[in-house]
């Protein structure tokens, strides 16, 4: 998919809703009352009109209003969730609008709408586009040089999609493109839809970019009935210096996850065995405290303590849930790594947890040695 295409249809469509919707000259037609989508007669649809304003109703209660373009053409809006933008051409005879979806409505007259013996047509509802239901996950999240604080893939305007992220830089040197990859699978782990993007601009550690969004043509209805999970990856990164970075090459990392600058920047291998599992907190920068944490919608809980490590030295459990590290309290793994890159080496962190409902206080001291196991 390339972002140029999508930057045209943008620029099509502002100049399409530029253009005036002023009535031309001449007698407007009365179309207040009732019709019918697509000449079903149990699908009715409602007009009002006051001047060259119309409000309208479909088959299925949803609303827009409009105006008269000239007296056979109506402008009208149905939101966003709803097909956006619609045209409709009145007939001369005042019985039949043709909407630019390809849906109409008709209404009767003193003569039947068809002969007695002709089946009334297939009921069809006005067109709009499905829902789509897919849960994102970002991954290889914590060893990138860009970190995806918020992702997401959602219905855009009319019959497109719009996928949407918010990210930071969290390196020492300004980024200028950064490369994303979407790969969306269905329930079953087949492959919907695989795609990228290229995101330039000036990023400048560690300013957010909030909500960089780009869009195209909405997937078939089966394909997003079939839709289920999106994986968001960065595939490369360039540096404003000429040098760039892919998947497990080192980076000097100046800032956390959340945004707050190092004591001292790291430098970042992922081919030295650092594991992509986004729950489980790296260890300490003097050594390791031989704890593994998880994030749950409840807090923050310890899922491994390492025979022999600082943490079991501290008497921290399985199973303990983290309230607040060296004072500041926490709500994410993020969060308590942020802290813990930031504690000066050899000093004695004091935390709070949460144990079957019982406040413990402990104090966990970095041990100068790697403990025996850093967990599973």
């Amino acid at each position: 998919m390339k972002i140029g295409g999508i930057l045209a249809v943008c620029a099509t469509l502002a100049i399409a809703f530029g253009m005036s919707t002023r009535a031309h000259a001449g007698t407007l037609p009365d179309i207040t009352g009732t019709w019918y989508a697509n000449g079903n007669r149990s699908a009715a649809c409602r007009v009002s009109q006051s001047g060259s304003s119309v409000s309208l109703t479909n088959e299925q209660g949803k609303t827009a209003t409009g105006r008269f373009v000239d007296p056979g053409r109506l402008s009208t809006d149905w939101g966003l969730m709803n097909g956006g933008q619609i045209t409709g051409t009145i007939s001369s005879d005042l019985r039949r609008i043709s909407w630019s979806n390809g849906t109409y409505w008709s209404r009767p007259s003193a003569a039947p709408l068809t002969p007695a013996a002709t089946p009334a047509p297939t009921p069809r509802p006005t067109p709009s586009p499905e829902r789509l239901r897919v849960s994102v996950r970002v991954s290889n999240n914590n060893f990138s040089p860009i970190y995806v604080h918020a992702a997401s893939l959602t219905n855009g305007y009319g019959f497109t999609y719009a996928q949407c992220l918010s990210f930071r830089n969290v390196t020492t040197k300004v980024v200028t493109a950064v490369d994303f990859a979407f790969v969306v699978t269905n329930r079953t782990g087949g492959v919907e839809a695989d795609y990228g993007w290229t995101d330039k601009g000036t990023f400048t550690p560690p300013v957010n970019i909030d909500n960089h969004c780009f869009g195209g043509r909405l997937w078939t209805p089966p394909v997003v009935r079939a839709m289920a999970n999106e994986s968001v990856r960065v595939t490369q990164v360039v540096f404003a210096d000429g040098t760039f970075w892919q998947p497990n090459k080192p980076f000097l990392r100046g800032y956390a996850a959340t945004g707050v600058p190092l004591a001292q920047p790291t430098l970042e291998n992922p081919s030295n065995g650092a594991s992509n599992d986004e729950s489980v907190a790296p260890p300490h920068p003097a050594s390791l405290l031989g704890l593994s944490l998880e994030d749950r919608t409840s807090g923050i809980y310890v899922k491994f303590v390492a025979p022999g490590s600082a943490a079991a030295a501290a008497g921290i459990r399985q199973g303990d849930r983290i309230v607040s590290v060296a004072s500041n309290k926490v709500g994410s793994v993020a969060d308590v790594r942020a802290i813990l890159e930031m504690t000066p080496t050899g000093t004695t962190i004091p935390m709070s947890l949460d144990r079957d409902g019982l406040a413990v206080s402990v104090s966990i001291k970095p041990l100068d040695a790697a403990p025996p196991s850093a967990g599973p």
